[in-house]
């Protein structure tokens, strides 16, 4: 597993005094000429035809170039938005995507227990520029300590899927793989005192959406009536979904 360094390891314990919110932004280094050069890696997707890209605030700190892996290769991307209180980061490109990602029209109508998928850029997958696709499922429509900026799903992401979609059974997006909460409870029935529970949290599409308005990108919504196959899932999503590479000093 990729180390998560100083700028994707956050603790919020001035909120929260028993929460550690662990990003999902990876590292990695390339040598030419004898010379290093550091990168942040995560995930983003299009959420625009005029090539808006989302990805998580935490993923692009100070970068002084940025990449994109796409269907078509690599390209440049320009940062025009970050709000790190909601770890959300706006990027533009020159391309005109034919597939962007839908967000579920009245998410509030989410379950736990249903189920979901991840697709982004994970640790070996990364460092080989393959997207990956994992399974989980909601736990809950808010935060571990009920945050409504928040979803919580199943313990799945990895270093890497940092700012990707997570998807309904329809393909929609429901939020932006963000983080791993790691949850401590002072319990005198377990040994220590104390009991862990980890579950990673994703941006809530409401979230998404005012970041969206605030910043006027015009976005797609969808009805999440009609469920897909898989497979289409997959291969749409991964037509919209790209590898960010955030250039470091």
């Amino acid at each position: 597993m990729t180390a998560p360094d100083k700028n994707t390891r956050l603790s919020i314990s001035r909120r929260f005094s028993r929460l550690l919110f662990l990003a999902l932004a990876g590292t990695a280094l390339t040598a030419e000429a004898q010379t290093y050069t550091r990168y942040s890696t995560g995930t983003g997707f299009f959420v625009s035809r005029n090539g808006h890209v989302v990805t998580n605030a935490h993923v692009v700190p100070g970068c002084v170039d940025i990449q994109l892996r796409t269907p078509e290769g690599l390209v440049p991307a320009q940062l025009v938005a970050s709000e790190p209180d909601k770890d959300l980061a706006l990027l533009r490109t020159d391309v005109r995507p034919g597939f962007v990602g839908k967000l579920r029209w009245m998410p509030e109508q989410m379950q736990p227990g249903e189920r979901v998928q991840m697709l982004g850029y994970p640790e070996e997958y990364g460092q080989r520029g393959e997207a990956h696709i994992s399974e989980a499922t909601i736990v809950s429509l808010y935060g571990p300590q009920e945050e409504k900026e928040w979803l919580s799903f199943t313990d799945s992401a990895r270093h890497g899927n940092s700012g990707g979609p997570l998807l309904d059974q329809a393909g929609n997006v429901v939020g932006v793989v963000t983080a791993k909460a790691v949850l401590y409870t002072n319990d005198p029935s377990v040994m220590g005192g104390a009991s862990t529970r980890t579950t990673d949290v994703a941006i809530t599409v409401p979230t998404l959406k005012s970041f969206l308005d605030r910043h006027r990108v015009f976005y797609q919504e969808a009805d999440s009536q009609y469920l897909q196959s898989d497979n289409r899932i997959r291969n749409v999503a991964g037509r919209y979904t790209v590898q960010v590479l955030c250039q470091q000093n």
